[in-house]
């Protein structure tokens, strides 16, 4: 059984998502999603707004021998 952590991407940028990630990270949370739903982007901003989101969470979700947070990013 696994905990999955959830922010916003209106949050702030690369420096808050990534430590709202290590927030959730050590609380325990095996997975993280981050809905972009609210912020007022168009489709493809949605995708750029992964995209950019992408190497800041990479830093922090590591899975290391199955364990660990994974990103998972909802659109």
């Amino acid at each position: 059984m696994g905990i999955e952590g959830r922010f916003t991407y209106s949050i702030g940028g690369p420096a808050e998502w990534a430590q709202r990630a290590r927030e959730w990270r050590d609380l325990g949370a095996t997975h993280l999603s981050v809905n972009t739903m609210g912020s007022g982007l168009s489709p493809r901003e949605h995708i750029d707004a992964i995209l950019k989101m992408k190497p800041a969470l990479s830093r922090v979700c590591r899975r290391k021998a199955g364990h660990g947070l994974e990103a998972l990013i909802d659109l």
